[in-house]
């Protein structure tokens, strides 16, 4: 947690300026553009990479690795197509991007999946030390070009170029010695070895995919339903709001996960059910507890604040807070405790969460029709709640039954 809290602390000190150099239009189109990479980085490396933690066998890890970056080239060139495909049609709030856009998801994309090859192999490790610096990296990275293209006025390419470099920035600390090894692998290995680990470890892709899928569309409708309704302004003050309110869970929450998916996995293979159902106790008490000190500040102090850190034109973005900050508590207590269900193989099990995040997610979208920006962030903020209480129920019924 400690460089995860580094990495927020560089992120909330910066976003005045950040918010100061570019426009809510600027931040909005940005925000969609992330919202469409973070949909196909999820299924970059096809979810192999979470397979890495199971096997006992090296040669199988070793297998897993090159299939897992043959997977992430090939979404990555198929991502920048589709967005270039889509912003050109002007389709599901894309529009707002160029087409153009489609280079930088094909670079970012790729960056990401090999980020998350290398990962889950430090995790294997145990070698959290290496990950408690990434976070504060990528940040790093992310907040010098984004500052510097500000100051020249360059707008949204500085905030995609941005992207790009933190996309990447990680990966000579994750995997630096590892990647031209990898690349090898990958080369060497046969089309027939390959097909026959992907049919061993399909229980991944099969259930995890399907499920990412739905995930991210669920995180996705309410900032393009902003977009679409209410312009790329409107984007931009909700999407400013859900970056400072969800921080601690995009860092800490992930932190915090990141070391439980790792023991989780150690004592499930020891076969010590006991030890993991006591962490798993032990880790939900810790994130409600932290959740609720986080919750307390973003209610009361924070919308009085807003306006005057980040300046009027997103004075409007502090009265959202408040209910986003709510949603994204939830997701702190969750979020950390997801991993179990890959660790389990019991993946079948979140397609329960899925669709009734779905389901809650169409209705808010529905009765949000005609109404302003602050309807529809109450709006969808209940249902996220509401999913993420579903969530709890089946990692609960799961960790029960082993």
């Amino acid at each position: 947690m400690g460089g995860s809290l580094f990495a927020q602390i560089l992120t909330v000190a910066t976003m005045p300026l950040v918010t100061r150099l570019f426009t809510p239009e600027d931040i909005g189109s940005l925000s969609v553009f992330v919202t469409f990479y973070t949909m196909a980085s999820a299924c970059a490396c096809m979810r192999f990479d979470g397979a890495l933690m199971v096997p006992e066998d090296l040669g199988e890890v070793d297998r897993l690795v090159a299939l897992s970056i043959w997977s992430t080239i090939t979404v990555s060139f198929l991502s920048g197509l589709l967005l270039a495909l889509l912003s050109y049609k002007k389709l599901f709030g894309l529009g707002v991007l160029s087409p153009w856009a489609g280079c930088f998801a094909v670079a970012v994309v790729c960056g990401l999946g090999l980020t998350a090859v290398f990962r889950a192999l430090r995790l294997r490790g145990g070698e959290f030390s290496v990950l408690a610096t990434i976070g504060a990296m990528r940040n790093s990275a992310n907040i010098v070009v984004r500052l510097a293209g500000g100051s020249f006025g360059w707008g949204i390419p500085a905030l995609l170029a941005a992207e790009l470099v933190a996309a990447w920035a990680a990966i000579r600390r994750l995997g630096g010695r590892q990647l031209r090894s990898s690349l090898q692998l990958a080369c060497t290995s046969s089309m027939a070895d390959l097909i026959k680990t992907a049919r061993r470890w399909r229980r991944f892709p099969l259930y995890e995919i399907p499920s990412q899928v739905l995930d991210q569309i669920a995180a996705a409708i309410p900032l393009l339903i902003v977009a679409d309704r209410l312009g790329s302004g409107a984007a931009g003050l909700y999407a400013v709001a859900t970056r400072f309110s969800t921080l601690p869970n995009t860092h800490i929450g992930a932190a915090v996960g990141d070391v439980f998916r790792s023991r989780f996995a150690e004592y499930v293979r020891a076969g010590e059910r006991r030890a993991a159902k006591r962490l798993y106790q032990r880790l939900m008490a810790r994130t409600a507890g932290l959740a609720l000190v986080v919750l307390v500040p973003m209610l009361w102090l924070v919308p009085q604040l807003f306006g005057f850190v980040f300046g009027q034109a997103w004075l409007r973005a502090g009265m959202l807070v408040p209910w986003i900050a709510a949603w994204g508590a939830s997701c702190l207590v969750v979020s950390p405790l997801s991993p179990l269900l890959q660790i389990l193989q019991r993946q079948n099990l979140k397609w329960i969460y899925d669709g009734s995040v779905i389901l809650a997610t169409a209705i808010a979208v529905i009765a949000a029709s005609g109404t302003d920006l602050e309807t529809h962030v109450r709006l969808l903020s209940v249902a996220g709640i509401a999913g993420n209480v579903v969530y709890f129920i089946v990692l609960d019924t799961a960790v029960r039954r082993i």
